[in-house]
């Protein structure tokens, strides 16, 4: 007599409970997937942030030293982060949108750049430039042949949802660029 060979496989009950783990494995990874894609975000914005300052600061840095996009009027103050010094603010001509093919996309972020001017005596070899100093053009004490032009570049995200900045709403900037900030400063001389 022939013995009936029984079948291997999985029963129900096995596939049942494997798929329950399986979803409940799943479940606890699915949170990480979600905090990689934010880190990777926040990671993209800092970096367009940071692309975006340095080629405004390094364009700025090209004009001329009397250009009159570097000039800072009598009477003109900016107040930074509290710090109230004579600049001038000037907004950039960054598109808010751009359109490729045909397709038109939101540009989440904005550029300002300010500049000061300092008299050569009152930046000290290896210091940083002590804002309250700052002076203007039209300052006797200050010469166009031998002093400095502070210039410093914002750029802002007006991504809210990835993260903050700890610096408050630089002027010039909308009120919707209370995201990431990126600032760069630099030197130019005659």
């Amino acid at each position: 007599m022939k013995r009936k060979r029984r079948q291997k496989g999985f029963s129900l009950i096995e596939v049942l409970v494997s798929v329950t783990l399986m979803a409940i494995a799943m479940i606890s990874v699915a949170p990480l997937f979600g905090g990689a894609l934010k880190t990777n975000a926040v990671g993209w914005d800092y970096s367009a942030l940071n692309s975006l300052a340095k080629s405004k600061l390094e364009e700025v840095l090209q004009f001329n030293f009397n250009d009159p996009r570097l000039k800072v009027p009598t009477s003109t103050t900016v107040t930074v982060n509290g710090t109230t010094f004579v600049g001038q603010v000037y907004l950039t001509e960054t598109p808010t949108t751009q359109t490729v093919s045909g397709y038109s996309t939101r540009y989440p972020y904005e550029l300002v750049y300010i500049v000061s001017d300092f008299r050569m005596a009152d930046l000290p070899s290896g210091a940083t430039a002590d804002l309250t100093k700052a002076t203007y053009d039209g300052n006797p004490a200050w010469s166009a042949q031998s002093d400095l032009k502070y210039v410093m570049v914002i750029a802002a995200s007006q991504r809210l949802f990835l993260q903050g900045s700890p610096y408050s709403l630089a002027p010039g900037l909308s009120l919707g660029s209370r995201g990431k900030q990126i600032r760069m400063g630099a030197i130019k001389s005659p």
